[in-house]
């Protein structure tokens, strides 16, 4: 992949989770759970990518043909060091070739993590949404080891309250 292109692909996702972003602040009840959101913008990327014909990878040789893969994935099996699993929300890969067999990942170029927040559910403790910085963070560390990592990392942070006057606890809404 050229640096053009790795450009690009980053571009167009963080663009994309702008365009989502904003459909979410209009109507955020279309999206009821945490993987509502992992889905809807999982396609949208996708979708932009596949217009731009940046979404394919490479094909893996090993296989009797050619096979090619998409480039975006939703909640891979990621490693963490050599002996901790992790399922990002969202990954952009850079390359699919399975080459190396000392490497543990395949070496990623944007990843994201979402955590949802209702007045009904979801886990938004500041432990949780720290945690997942911190697998960021490792992930972004290990990008030049034999465990492979990622170039970007991306963390959305949605909340959605229904304002009642009458509560006395209600104190705001906040967009992070």
């Amino acid at each position: 992949m050229t640096k053009t292109n790795e450009k690009e692909i980053v571009e167009i996702a963080n663009r994309t989770v702008g365009r989502f972003i904003k459909l979410w602040k209009k109507n955020p009840y279309l999206w009821d759970t945490e993987a509502d959101i992992h889905g809807e913008l999982y396609v949208m990327i996708k979708s932009a990518l596949k217009r731009k014909g940046l979404i394919r990878g490479c094909y893996k040789e090993y296989m009797d043909r050619k096979e090619y893969f998409s480039r975006v994935y939703c909640k891979p099996l990621t490693h963490i060091g050599k002996n901790k699993k992790y399922y990002p929300d969202i990954v952009i890969y850079e390359k699919l070739t399975f080459k190396n067999k000392d490497e543990i990942n395949e070496p990623m170029l944007w990843v994201c993590e979402i955590k949802y927040k209702t007045q009904w559910g979801g886990d938004q403790s500041l432990e949780n949404r720290n945690y997942d910085k911190t697998k960021l963070r490792k992930l972004l560390r290990q990008r030049n080891s034999k465990i492979k990592g990622a170039k970007y990392a991306y963390v959305l942070h949605f909340f959605r309250y229904e304002h009642i006057k009458k509560d006395p606890e209600f104190k705001s809404v906040s967009l992070e």
